[in-house]
Order: structure tokens, then C-alpha cells, then sequence
């Protein structure tokens, strides 16, 4: 029986408990997806963690302190492998003797080595660039920037071996100078580190030991768990189905392409009820819909005027035109009638008793020896002049009854019969009848006339 949409469903202690299990899973998979998403930005931005300053601009001077978030990078270096720097660690642990032997109000005896001690220093990092390691050359640029344009001069190192002279230091005090290095140059030194290489050659990476022993190992678990509550409520679907059925949650066992388990994470949280993809579902729905109509609408459009295109430049196009015309084309006249076109054509009238001649007709037989053959009917084009059979009116009147009989016997004079001439049809009613029955009874009745 179908259960309507309004009739909820009456959860039992079991299925209760079950929907507590699921919501903690999936909250326990959204802390793994914001780990996974810490751990892969952790190197690029560790200057940021580590100095916690917002710059927006990057070409301008303006620096956003962020001091309430935590220096977490004394914690998580360690999970990348991620060690102080010799170099750069014995510069700073320098530079804080000096910075104490010259706050006391009387210098101390041996303040001017110290200072001789961190110009050279200076001159090492700058020659061996220590931030090549981590791929932060550009940091290197940046110090020494700032050290010429705080002295004034070209060289990096003239320049920090005039900050730190005896000279410059009796024109500007000691706390203006500790301000200017503890500020610009000795945070940009800090950023330098070193990263231990593994057996594989890469740089070494310890988030996948956490990951298994935290996240992975309750994933697995959880994943047994739904495939077991498949086949108790599906008695007859195997192990491998029941897995496939949960495919969608293998990218959480993955140990690489761990962005992959973006999709799982959000298919738990939406199956629980904890969020509600829904309309982003719907959009993301009708904008692929939309893409692929568009596509399919120009496939077909670019089909249509191919098809229209290869019909037309088709040399069968005018032969099948040609072929719904109810009338055939006269392709050659008789040597006999040339003539008689030409004239008509030209405007003057042909004579008749000299140019009318019989239609050539061998193929046809008279129905009795004495019966003249009647004239075939000519075909009509429409770019030639039309041939119709007509009386030719002339003929030899008899001198007395039945004299044309006699006349006919002998060969003598012309009988009555109907002769092909070329004649051009002006109007429609000139027209001959098609018909040759037609023509038939209109040379009997001419015929008839001469009896």
C-alpha cells in the first residue's frame, strides 16, 4: 500500500537510534571534509598563519593584523614535515642578543661586534638565499627592498651595513631601528623554513596517519554498518551489490583525491536532513538542460541547412522539376518546317500553297488503301511556336459532279484533306484539341465537305 505524503512515518527506538548514528557520521565527515580542506591550503598560506596579517592589495602597503586567531603553525608544522630553517633561526637568535645589548642605557663592550656579527649575517642570507628551499624567493626580494630604501642607497648590503654603523645610529635611535627590523625584516625572515624529503623523494606528509587512525577507520566501520542494514532489509542482495549500492562513500577510504569527499559529505548531510540541497540540485539541473538544448538545437540547425544546401547544388533538382511538367519539349523540327518557324518568328506569313507539306508519319498505316493519312498532331513548347493541323482552304473545285472523284483517281489536282502548317497560337482559344479522336472527327467533317 502506497503511504501518502502527508502520513509521516512512525519511528521505532531502533530507527531512532540509527538516525542519531547517521547525523553523528555525518557531522564527523563534515570536521574531516574542513581538515582535509586546512591540510591542502596549509603550505601556500603558511605565511599567513604564521604572521596572522591580512594583506587585500598585494601592490599596497596595507597590512590587516588578525592577532586574535592562533599561531597554529608550532602544531601542525610537524604534520607537514615542516622544520625552522638553520640559517634564518640563527639570524633571529642573533639579532635578539643585539637587540638586548643595545636597549641597556650604556652600550655594552661588545655591542659593536654584535652588530658587526649581524651585517655579516645579512650578507650570507642574501648570497645563499635560504627561502629557495620553500620556494619563497620572492621573500628574499622583499628584505632587501626594504633595506635600500630604508638607507638609501643601491646595495642590500652597503645598506645594512650603514643601518647597523655607529654613524647612522647616533642620528637615529635605537628604538626607532629596532621598530623598522622587528616590523619589516625580521617577520619576512621567519617565513623561511625547511621541509624534510621522504623515501619517494617528495616532501613529507604525516596527515595520512591521522587521517586513518581518526577519520578513516569510523568511515569503514559505518560503511559495514549501512551494508548490513541492506541485506537485512533486502534478504536476497549480495555483499558486492550491497556495496555498489554505497559507491558513493568509497572516496572516503581514498588516501589521495581527498577533495573527492566533498560529494559523499554533502549526500549524508542532505539524507540526514541537516541541509537542504534541493534547490541548488534544481538550478544546477536546468542550467546542464539548458546547455545540452542549446547544443542539440544548433547540431540540428547546422544539419537542416546542410540537407537544404546539398538538395539544392544537387544536379537530380532540375531533372525532377522538369519531370512534374505536363507537356514534353520539341527538341528538333523537321527539315520541312524550319522554315516555316523561322518566318513565324520573324513576323511574316509563309505561303501557304507552296510550303504546305504533310507531317512525316511512317510508323502509321491507313486503314484503307485509298484514305489519305491525317497529319499527327505537333507537340507544344512553351518557347516554340505551336504546329496545328488546319485546312489549307486552297484546292482544285471540280467542274461538274463528281468530277474530284474522277480527279482523284487520275493523281490530278489536290482533294480535300487536312495539311500540317506552323501556326503561332496568340490566344487560347486557338489552341488545338489534344485529343486526336478529336482532330479525327474534324477531318471527317472537312472530309465531308468535298463528297
Amino acid at each position: 500500500m502506497v503511504r501518502p505524503r502527508w502520513l509521516s512515518v512512525q519511528r521505532t527506538a531502533a530507527a531512532r537510534s540509527w538516525v542519531i548514528w547517521d547525523r553523528s557520521i555525518a557531522l564527523w565527515a563534515t570536521v574531516n571534509l574542513v581538515w582535509v580542506a586546512f591540510d591542502i591550503t596549509y603550505v601556500p598560506f603558511r605565511t599567513f598563519w604564521l604572521q596572522r596579517n591580512l594583506t587585500p592589495i598585494p601592490q599596497v602597503p596595507l597590512v590587516v593584523p588578525l592577532k586574535v586567531l592562533p599561531n597554529i603553525t608550532p602544531l601542525y608544522d610537524p604534520v607537514k614535515g615542516i622544520e625552522p630553517h638553520r640559517e634564518t633561526q640563527a639570524y633571529l637568535q642573533h639579532f635578539d642578543q643585539l637587540d638586548a645589548a643595545l636597549s641597556q642605557a650604556a652600550p655594552l663592550p661588545g655591542s659593536a661586534a654584535l652588530r658587526r656579527q649581524q651585517v655579516l649575517l645579512t650578507e650570507a642570507m642574501i648570497n645563499e638565499n635560504p627561502f629557495a628551499a620553500s620556494g619563497n624567493s620572492g621573500t628574499l626580494e622583499k628584505i632587501k627592498n626594504r633595506l635600500r630604501q630604508r638607507a638609501g642607497l643601491d646595495s642590500a648590503k652597503q645598506s645594512a651595513e650603514r643601518l647597523l654603523s655607529d654613524r647612522w645610529l647616533q642620528q637615529h635611535t635605537w628604538e626607532e631601528e629596532r621598530r623598522f627590523w622587528q616590523q619589516q625584516i625580521l617577520p619576512l625572515v621567519a617565513t623561511s623554513y625547511w621541509r624534510s624529503i621522504d623515501e619517494n623523494g617528495r616532501p613529507s606528509d604525516h596527515f595520512w596517519r591521522y587521517d586513518l587512525l581518526l577519520f578513516q577507520s569510523v568511515f569503514a566501520f559505518d560503511i559495514l554498518l549501512r551494508m548490513l542494514r541492506l541485506r537485512r532489509r533486502f534478504p536476497g542482495l549480495s555483499w558486492r551489490d550491497a556495496l555498489l549500492r554505497r559507491w558513493i562513500d568509497l572516496p572516503l577510504l581514498l588516501p589521495f583525491w581527498r577533495w573527492m569527499r566533498l560529494a559523499p559529505v554533502v549526500e549524508r548531510l542532505s539524507q540526514t536532513g541537516l541541509i537542504n540541497v534541493e534547490p541548488l540540485r534544481a538550478v544546477i539541473s536546468r542550467g546542464v538542460v539548458s546547455l545540452l538544448a542549446l547544443e542539440l538545437f544548433e547540431v540540428l540547425a547546422l544539419q537542416l541547412v546542410d540537407g537544404t544546401q546539398s538538395l539544392i547544388r544537387s544536379p537530380q533538382w532540375p531533372r525532377m522539376i522538369r519531370s512534374l511538367r505536363s507537356h514534353q519539349s520539341v527538341s528538333a523540327l523537321p527539315p520541312q518546317l524550319d522554315g516555316h518557324v523561322r518566318a513565324v518568328v520573324d513576323g511574316r506569313a509563309p505561303d501557304r500553297r507552296t510550303g504546305r507539306h504533310r507531317l512525316p508519319a511512317p510508323h502509321r498505316q491507313c486503314a484503307k488503301p485509298r484514305q489519305q493519312r491525317r497529319p499527327a498532331i505537333a507537340m507544344v513548347d512553351d518557347d516554340h511556336p505551336a504546329i496545328a493541323a488546319e485546312r489549307s482552304r486552297e484546292d482544285d473545285s471540280p467542274a461538274r459532279r463528281r468530277d474530284h472523284r474522277r480527279a482523284w483517281r487520275d493523281r490530278e489536282g489536290q482533294s480535300a484533306r487536312l495539311d500540317a502548317i506552323v501556326r503561332k497560337l496568340a490566344q487560347p482559344g486557338d489552341q488545338p484539341p489534344t485529343d486526336r479522336q478529336a482532330i479525327g472527327r474534324r477531318a471527317g467533317r472537312a472530309f465531308g465537305q468535298w463528297r
